[in-house]
């Protein structure tokens, strides 16, 4: 659920960069949109389509019907000596995970169901920082090449349960004049773009320390699930080509 401010800038008037580690990283990365098959949602058909290469078709979810084998990154990779790991700090079960991925080719899937860790969280969900120092530990930890896959969920909606003004002192880095609901979710997710800066911040300074050569692939599987109303209040886009286009950068 990953917006930029080159997209978000465009309906906030920002009273601060929410993300200014990710800006300054740009210019050394290729970067651009890619279209995501849902809007708002639909996180598995984005994985689906980004790891395989095929299209989801749109009106059936390929997990929901439990994939056979097929050649997909992971697969791929593994072919050529690398090990492939997935990291979801959060529930497997979803979207029959725990099948689909190792129909990938992926030889371990890592999720809350599989650790006892106490891991941190931001609001509802792991923090970002969680999955790239897990990242980092199977890197460190693995002798072959590696593949990981990371299905953050930080940034996950929906973005009501709390307000993070005051729940960690977050700011309201603009001067919209909004309804109330609104206003605590446009606080909340720029709050929680805030902390993935901070996180991505650390991480690529770990990688850029590291002693093996890395490639970062890093995109949004579809833009924020804010809601309906507050969304249309926003004015972000809520249907149309706009909806579908999500960030991405290769480091």
């Amino acid at each position: 659920s990953f917006t930029d401010e080159g997209i978000l800038g465009q309906h906030l008037d920002l009273t601060q960069p929410l993300m200014p580690f990710y800006q300054s990283l740009l210019p050394e990365c290729r970067r651009g949109l890619v279209y995501m098959p849902k809007a708002g949602g639909g996180t598995s058909e984005s994985e689906f389509e980004v790891l395989s290469g095929l299209r989801s078709k749109y009106a059936v979810n390929p997990y929901s019907i439990g994939l056979p084998p097929i050649r997909s990154a992971p697969d791929i990779l593994r072919d050529k000596g690398y090990v492939a790991s997935a990291i979801h700090w959060h529930v497997g079960v979803f979207y029959n995970r725990y099948h689909n991925l190792r129909m990938q080719g992926f030889d371990s899937f890592k999720t809350l169901d599989t650790t006892g860790y106490a891991f941190r969280r931001i609001g509802s969900y792991v923090a970002d920082s969680e999955h790239y120092a897990s990242a980092m530990e199977q890197l460190r930890r693995s002798e072959e090449r590696d593949f990981v896959f990371l299905l953050t969920m930080q940034n996950h909606g929906g973005y009501t349960y709390f307000d993070f003004r005051e729940e960690y002192g977050a700011s309201t880095p603009f001067t919209n004049e909004f309804s109330p609901v609104t206003e605590r979710v446009a606080a909340n997710y720029c709050y929680l773009l805030q902390q993935s800066d901070l996180a991505l911040a650390e991480w690529i300074d770990q990688l850029r320390r590291f002693e093996e050569p890395t490639v970062v692939i890093f995109f949004s599987d579809h833009l924020a699930p804010l809601g309906t109303d507050v969304l249309k209040e926003i004015g972000l886009p809520i249907s149309g080509d706009d909806a579908h286009r999500v960030p991405y950068f290769i480091w």
